[in-house]
């Protein structure tokens, strides 16, 4: 095509691709100019010093803080107009309420409680008259009705309530709502900031480094507590159940009695076992049950331990020899001198991280060797303090301690004023007359025995009786012919009808186990050889 040509197609095309009008023959879709601004921001943005980082982030700390204090400032403003209500629990029997709050006028509460009484007294007639029972009628009615209106009252002052109570909390919601809006905005928008981003998760990765550090800090420092205690626990609890094993042997030497220690132990342990299932005890006869075994158990343990310490002190106060407590730590493990300290070792046993592992092992289903052991070393120094408790008695008042020793301790200090004031030789050499009486009068008991006497008065006495002849009619006869000990007014020569109803009624009584009767009459000694004698003495 020549140029001529060429050029007259172009001018019959209008000159150009475009349509006729001068309009574009396409149109380009997604063109979004923000995306020019967020560019502005993003080269902004990476082109700020650390310095206004740190105030951004100083900023963003600043609006967290706002935010909680927004948030638990609203929550709390919620929670007072949720239990905003001036009438809870109003009846409309609470005359006095309604006065006190204003609602009615003294008059009218008077009037009200005129009208109950006026009621009680009218149903308390035993016997009313029909005019009392009428007039009683119209008292209920009329109060029936004052009642009404005092609850339609309520109801309707309650709808207010509700309806002021709502409008407070919606308040409240606008009033925090804008200002936490407001506050995320600005927090959001500072954590936008890549430069903040970057920021916040290196210290996010520092944090958990750190806290992963201290973590493993912390377990490695447990391991080598629960390791300590692991080793420690046995060894302790094996040093205290040796010096509680040692003052229990002593104690039993003291008082004839070699199982005290584990009397007192099972008896401390029970008083414990029905103090733990007092806590799960609901219903009103669960808790009168327990109620009444806690009693017995906490008398059980009581006695004991009162007999206990009062035969401790006779020890210390009149024994001799071996069966004299001489110093309070041949039975006190506290007063023990020892490298291994007793409070010490007893307060590493009830520490709390003894407690955690003991409980740690349970709950892991993992056995404790020492449990058991553990169990018994608390229940036997509980027993412990409860038998010698401290040495200076405790004002009640102020619980504060005083100068005066308690009764154990102040035995020895006794002792040695006895000792220096020849009275502890006195009694001594009383005890030593009562024995030696007390020998000879069992020897005489028995050989009168041995010839057919009987004991008397719980063995404190003892009489011989002989069948004898009356001296009119010949009729047979029982007549004393020894007394011995404690026998009353009874003596030698008394006599009696066979059914022995002439002699005191103790007499007859001892007499039964002894003869042969027949009817109501004892007539004859039973057999009676050295056998019986020994059961007797026993």
């Amino acid at each position: 095509m020549s140029e001529r040509g060429a050029a007259s197609f172009g001018e019959q095309e209008g000159g150009g691709l475009a349509e006729k009008g001068g309009r574009p023959s396409f149109s380009l879709e997604g063109i979004d100019n923000s995306l020019f601004t967020d560019t502005d921001q993003v080269l902004k943005a990476a082109t700020l010093s650390g310095e206004e980082v740190d105030s951004m982030l100083r900023e963003r700390l600043k609006s967290i803080g706002a935010l909680r204090e927004n948030y638990e400032g609203r929550d709390e403003r919620l929670k007072r107009a949720e239990f905003f209500n001036p009438l809870a629990g109003l009846k409309p029997s609470d005359y006095d309420r309604f006065v006190k709050e204003q609602l009615i006028d003294a008059a009218s509460g008077e009037y009200l409680k005129k009208l109950d009484a006026a009621i009680e007294k009218s149903e308390a007639n035993e016997d009313p008259t029909p005019d009392i029972l009428s007039q009683l009628e119209k008292l209920r009615v009329k109060r029936h009705g004052m009642q009404k209106q005092l609850e339609h009252f309520i109801e309707e002052k309650q709808k207010e309530i509700d309806a002021r109570r709502e409008v407070a909390r919606q308040s409240v919601i606008g009033h925090y709502g804008d200002r936490i809006t407001r506050l995320e905005g600005t927090i959001a928008e500072i954590e936008h900031n890549p430069l903040v981003r970057d920021r916040l998760h290196t210290q996010a990765l520092a944090e958990d480094k750190t806290r992963s550090a201290t973590k493993e800090k912390e377990e490695r420092a447990r391991r080598e507590v629960q390791d300590k205690i692991d080793k420690e626990v046995p060894r302790t609890l094996q040093s205290i159940g040796d010096k509680h094993k040692n003052a229990f042997h002593r104690i039993g030497e003291l008082i004839g009695n070699p199982d005290i220690g584990e009397q007192l132990r099972v008896a401390m342990e029970k008083l414990q076992e029905v103090k733990d299932t007092e806590k799960a005890a609901t219903s009103p006869e669960d808790k009168r049950k327990v109620a009444e075994e806690l009693r017995k158990a906490d008398r059980v343990i009581y006695n004991l331990i009162n007999e206990t310490r009062k035969r401790l002190i006779e020890a210390v106060l009149e024994g001799e020899g071996a069966a004299q407590l001489k110093q309070p730590s041949e039975v006190v493990p506290w007063e023990v001198r020892s490298s291994n300290a007793y409070y010490p070792a007893i307060t590493f046993l009830q520490s709390k991280e003894v407690r955690e592992r003991m409980d740690g092992l349970l709950n892991e289903g993992k056995p404790v060797p020492w449990i058991e052991l553990y169990v018994h070393v608390r229940s036997e120094n509980e027993s412990l303090k409860w038998l010698f408790g401290g040495k200076f008695v405790k004002d009640k008042k102020t619980g504060k301690r005083t100068d005066k020793l308690t009764d154990f301790y102040q035995a020895f200090e006794k002792r040695k004023e006895n000792d220096t004031a020849g009275v502890t030789d006195a009694r001594k050499a009383e005890r030593e007359a009562l024995a030696k009486g007390k020998a000879e009068f069992d020897k005489n008991m028995v050989e009168i025995v041995a010839r057919g006497g009987f004991p008397v008065k719980g063995q404190r006495g003892v009489v011989r009786l002989e069948r004898v002849k009356g001296d009119k009619k010949g009729t047979d006869l029982w007549e004393v012919a020894e007394v011995y000990g404690e026998t009353g007014t009874l003596k030698v020569t008394d006599r009696s009808v066979l059914s022995m109803r002439g002699f005191p009624n103790w007499v007859r009584e001892a007499a039964r186990l002894f003869f042969i009767t027949r009817g109501q009459d004892l007539v004859e000694r039973l057999q009676y050889g050295p056998e019986d004698q020994e059961k007797e003495k026993k």
